[in-house]
């Protein structure tokens, strides 16, 4: 939907896979989304799908770019984030996210890190992308956290929650800095 001219400029459709997530890549040529059949990433003007990823083995529920557009990490309802090579779209690491039904991964600002959340329990877990190891975790809510977003510095985390809050965070040292309730 084209805002200013309130019309359509492109219809995407897959009649074989069921879309969840689906974001711009960095370029603004492309999308990638995630879905119950895995990952594609789409040319924007043509409508053609360029590549498709798999390697969960249930819904992906979450894909995320890195900054500098070699990597892409995806989350999944099998409990693996898995790190890919976005220019082969070969599986460079998998991670056991020691929980089921992960809702989101996202990279730290330098890209040396992976944050990501659960339907499963009610931690934020950050991972090194090198080694796969947890390295940190933010623990504060009551129930499965849904959502996670960094600020434009990657200094602040904030993540949402069935809880009814939304969490602001250091992403540095873990600690909370603010608590809103919905």
């Amino acid at each position: 939907m084209d805002v200013n001219y309130k019309s359509e400029i492109a219809t995407l459709s897959s009649l074989d896979y069921a879309i969840d997530k689906v974001a711009f890549l960095h370029d603004g040529k492309r999308l990638i989304n995630s879905g119950s059949r895995g990952i594609r990433i789409w040319d924007v003007k043509s409508g053609i799908i360029k590549d498709s990823i798999s390697g969960h083995t249930f819904t992906v529920n979450k894909v995320n770019l890195s900054k500098d557009n070699k990597f892409i990490a995806s989350a999944g309802d099998d409990g693996r984030i898995i790190l890919w090579d976005f220019k082969t779209g070969w599986p460079l690491k998998v991670i056991s996210g020691k929980s089921k039904y992960l809702q989101s991964v996202i990279f730290t600002q330098d890209g040396n890190s992976i944050i990501s959340c659960s339907n499963g329990d009610t931690l934020i877990r950050v991972w090194d992308i090198m080694s796969g190891d947890e390295i940190k975790s933010f623990k504060g809510h009551d129930a499965a956290v849904s959502s996670l977003a960094l600020n434009r510095d990657g200094d602040k985390l904030v993540s949402g929650s069935y809880d009814f809050t939304i969490k602001i965070w250091d992403v540095s040292t873990g600690k909370l800095l603010r608590n809103i309730f919905g």
